[in-house]
């Protein structure tokens, strides 16, 4: 190997522990804004962690860790760092288990079919209309 070969795989190797470091540092941040019951968004997570938002947006690792946070914090879950508590588990309980969501309320149906289509309206509200009625001018009776 030459010597441009092993400083590009010495560069590339440092970038890798760099980014390991900050993917670690986004955990810890995520972590400590959840128990302080902080707000979670890209730029609070990015600051509390000293990375930059740029690096959270480009790197999917990184934007996989926050967009996961953020829906879970939006949906009410809370995540608690692990702890070895097999002993409060129900039986059957997964230690990869991951606590469920609330379901969504139901929706009213939003077929074509339910509420009409917009042609459909559009056609029958210009079918029946008349032209508007004009009155008669005063004049037009008389000539000169």
């Amino acid at each position: 190997m030459t010597s441009a070969a092993n400083s590009t795989a010495a560069a590339i190797a440092a970038r890798r522990r760099q980014t390991r470091g900050k993917l670690t540092q986004l955990e810890k941040a995520i972590t400590q804004l959840r128990r302080e019951r902080g707000r979670l968004n890209v730029r609070a997570i990015a600051e509390r962690a000293g990375v930059s938002a740029t690096f959270c947006y480009e790197n999917t690792n990184a934007r996989a860790l926050i967009q996961a946070a953020v829906a879970d914090a939006r949906h009410g879950v809370i995540k608690e760092p692990s702890r070895n508590t097999s002993a409060s588990k129900p039986p059957g309980a997964s230690a990869h288990s991951t606590p469920r969501r609330p379901s969504p309320a139901p929706r009213r149906p939003s077929s074509p079919s339910a509420r009409g289509s917009v042609n459909s309206w559009a056609s029958s509200e210009t079918s029946n209309r008349q032209p508007p009625r004009t009155p008669p001018r005063p004049d037009a009776g008389l000539h000169r």
